[in-house]
């Protein structure tokens, strides 16, 4: 993973500010991306072996 000392202390804060509101409700952010990925790439669905199952 690329080190993140090249930020900014602005980009830094900003980061660290969003991360704050994300983790509060990761599964529905989560839940929310992959809806998103789902929309728009369908096919996408296709990478994930649980996708496929009946249940």
């Amino acid at each position: 993973m690329e080190s993140l000392e090249h930020l900014t202390p602005t980009d830094r804060e900003i980061l660290n500010k969003s991360w704050a509101i994300v983790s509060k409700d990761m599964q529905q952010v989560a839940v929310n991306i992959f809806q998103m990925i789902f929309e728009q790439a369908p096919d996408a669905k296709l990478m994930f072996s649980f996708m496929m199952k009946d249940y």
